[in-house]
């Protein structure tokens, strides 16, 4: 005769609820970890041909807030004047005042965004329109430059173009968050 047992239910449920306990961790790891894997073929050697990257459920950006309406109010011999400047993803539109009091024009620019690079403070654009007192004018360098520098809700910039480059600092301003 063997010494082998017929185990009894309750062993045998105990046995079925360990391992069912163990696969329910295993799946909800799974669904879990899910949200967050993203399978990406990546070049590596030949003998791992896909590998997987994660990435983080809520990812933490540094970049300040340069999106939204600024406003610089300026009190100078000109008079009072306010000037606009428009940020959003794509587009800059910048509507400024230039000359003395009762000499002056309203100049309208509107730019294209095509990169910021926010390790310099630096907004690449081009430059798509410019009018003067409501009238279309034209202009020398289409690609701009705009120097950034955002404290809370104060904003400085300063613009350069193909010919003169980046510029070093960030000058003119303050123009205030709206």
């Amino acid at each position: 005769m063997s010494n082998y047992r017929k185990p009894d239910l309750l062993e045998f449920a105990m046995y079925v609820r360990k391992i069912g306990l163990m696969s329910l961790s295993v799946t909800l790891f799974m669904i879990t970890m899910s949200g967050c894997i993203q399978a990406r073929t990546i070049n590596t050697a030949a003998n791992t041909p896909q590998a997987v990257a994660s990435c983080s459920v809520d990812p933490v950006t540094n970049e300040p807030t340069l999106y939204g309406l600024w406003v610089k109010e300026e009190d100078s011999n000109k008079g009072t004047q306010r000037e606009l400047l428009t940020v959003t993803e794509t587009s800059v539109y910048l509507v400024e005042f230039t000359g003395a009091k009762g000499n002056g024009a309203l100049r309208e620019t509107f730019y294209v965004m095509d990169s910021v690079d926010w390790v310099n403070s630096v907004v690449t654009m081009k430059m798509s329109w410019v009018r003067l007192n409501g009238k279309y004018g034209g202009f020398d360098y289409p690609l701009k430059f705009m120097k950034v520098y955002i404290d809370g809700e104060t904003l400085y910039f300063s613009f350069g173009d193909e010919g003169q480059g980046i510029p070093a600092e960030a000058a003119n301003g303050p123009w205030m968050k709206q």
